[in-house]
């Protein structure tokens, strides 16, 4: 939710800053769209009742009310604590960004960096990976045009991408394949011994 929000907002900026900026009626229709999105994605998660019952309209979708049965039994401040949470998560991961970006010298200023950050994170959710690896490269292309359109250069925004690829999801993974108990390269390694 915080990062379709939040993204939602970062990519209305760019729109309307630097492709639809001579055309005010398709701005219109831009910030028509964004509020409609915002309420597409939050008004499910408080009446899942009416969610339940549009995925009934639809053949396709009906497969999806099962796992979605349970959603109406949330307590509006059980969603509330998990949305702030989320806020909170996406917060340090904004954090991170803009104290990397800063590391490796790319000085935009706070309101389009952060909806560059934002529009970033929502593009790297909305290109499904198979894995962590094939993530890395949409973050890295869309941190490197909407940062390019503030006029920073590529190279101090790929680094501060990469980098926080590496601290939140390669550092980790390692870590944890020291973790898993049944992990064939250490039993061998292990028995060579």
């Amino acid at each position: 939710m915080a990062t379709v929000l939040a993204g939602v907002l970062g990519l209305l900026y760019f729109l309307l800053t630097f492709y639809l900026k001579g055309y005010p009626a398709a701005g219109l229709g831009v910030v028509v769209s964004a509020v409609l999105i915002s309420a597409a994605v939050l008004v499910p998660l408080y009446r899942s009742r009416l969610l339940l019952a549009a995925l009934g309209l639809w053949r396709p979708l009906r497969r999806f009310r099962p796992a979605l049965a349970i959603m109406p039994t949330y307590p509006a401040r059980a969603l509330h604590a998990v949305l702030a949470i989320s806020g909170l998560r996406y917060a340090v991961f904004c954090a991170q960004f803009l104290l990397l970006l800063g590391a490796y010298g790319v000085a935009s200023p706070l309101g389009p960096g952060l909806a560059a950050v934002a529009g970033t994170f929502l593009l790297k959710s909305l290109v499904p990976s198979l894995n962590a690896l094939a993530d890395v490269g949409v973050r890295e292309l869309s941190a490197t045009h909407l940062f390019g359109l503030l006029g920073q250069p590529a190279l101090p925004v790929l680094s501060a991408s990469l980098s926080l690829w590496v601290i939140n999801i390669a550092l980790p993974s390692a870590a944890g394949l020291l973790l898993v108990p049944g992990l064939r390269v250490l039993r061998s390694s292990r028995a060579a011994r």
